[in-house]
Order: structure tokens, then C-alpha cells, then sequence
């Protein structure tokens, strides 16, 4: 289940970076307000 955990930590991630991207490229008020 240890490798398992570490999988889990790797899409979570991968989630959240898709969002941001995204909605980055829709709005672009979002970079100037969210550098990271």
C-alpha cells in the first residue's frame, strides 16, 4: 500500500496543475494574481 500512497500523491497533484493551466489559458487575470 506504500507505492500505492505514492501514486495517489501524484495525481492529486496532477489534478490541480491541469486546473490551473487551464484556466490560465481561458483567463489571464489569473496569472498576474497567481504567479505560482
Amino acid at each position: 500500500m506504500a507505492p500505492k500512497g505514492s501514486n495517489n500523491n501524484n495525481i492529486a497533484s496532477l489534478i490541480p496543475l491541469k486546473i490551473i493551466p487551464g484556466q490560465n489559458l481561458t483567463t489571464s487575470t489569473f496569472e498576474p494574481q497567481k504567479p505560482q
